[in-house]
């Protein structure tokens, strides 16, 4: 397991270990201010306290919200990608058999590099993105082979399947590297470290702040950010899409190959 691995986990203790010390400052910060100016220097806060709370909230909601959803749309698209996938590859059967072998290889070498697990930076995605480009021309110059004996009603059976498949490949991609802008994660880590110092400051009157209350906090604020991160980038942490999925593990076999990802150059 690498650095890149452990981002949500870094990030979560990072956060954890800020939050926990902004609810201490925020409660020294508030005993002082009552030193200066008594009861009426911490009142009439309370609607600017709730508003923040608030918009923190709804931050969170929508932000573990959009991430979910975005990863259950990275799995559906892996599903219609071995659907277009298996399509295609049906349709081989009206070529010509002395042309079928070289395409139904060249398709389980696909099937190959789609299973292979996304890689985590961003150099590593751009050269699996140039092998399936290469890939799929590949494919399209094997099946164009002899397309002058071919009739137009056999090209309309095999040909649109296969640029179905290629479509498929794309939508995934381009899903697979959709993220929110840097800026959303930052304004909610600034968020989390604000509304801990909000409640410091509100409990400054426990000269030993009570540990369930500040550590449930964190925890819970802490617990939702590496949610919404470990979904949003299901290359790291615990949640994982790099394992092959099923759906596409059973094409492979369907195809006459080993259930695993096969060697590459």
């Amino acid at each position: 397991m690498t650095l890149v691995d452990l981002l949500p986990f870094i990030v979560a203790i990072l956060l954890f270990a800020g939050m926990s010390l902004c609810l201490r400052l925020g409660a020294q910060m508030g005993r002082r201010r009552h030193e200066r100016h008594g009861e009426t220097g911490l009142s009439g806060t309370s609607a600017v306290d709730g508003a923040i709370f608030s918009i923190f909230g709804l931050l969170l909601a929508f932000s573990l919200n959009g991430a979910a959803g975005r990863y259950e749309v990275r799995r559906d698209l892996i599903r219609q990608e071995a659907d277009a996938i298996g399509m295609a590859y049906q349709r081989l059967d009206f070529l010509p058999a002395e042309q079928q072998p070289a395409l139904r290889s060249a398709f389980r070498n696909y099937v190959d590099l789609r299973l292979k697990p996304e890689d985590k930076t961003r150099y590593g995605r751009d050269h699996d993105m140039a092998k399936v480009t290469k890939l799929q021309a590949r494919i399209w110059s094997l099946l164009s082979v002899g397309v002058e004996a071919k009739t137009p009603s056999l090209l309309n059976i095999v040909a649109p399947p296969i640029n179905a498949m290629f479509d498929a490949t794309t939508r995934r991609m381009v899903v697979t590297n959709n993220h929110p802008p840097g800026i959303i994660f930052a304004l909610l880590f600034s968020l989390s470290l604000l509304a801990a110092a909000i409640a410091g400051h509100l409990m400054w009157r426990n000269t030993a702040l009570s540990g369930l209350h500040t550590y449930g906090f964190v925890f819970a604020v802490c617990a939702v950010m590496f949610t919404i991160l470990d979904l949003e980038y299901p290359v790291l942490g615990l949640i994982q899409l790099n394992s092959p999925d099923h759906v596409m593990v059973d094409l492979k076999q369907e195809m006459g190959g080993p259930a695993g990802p096969g060697p590459l150059k």
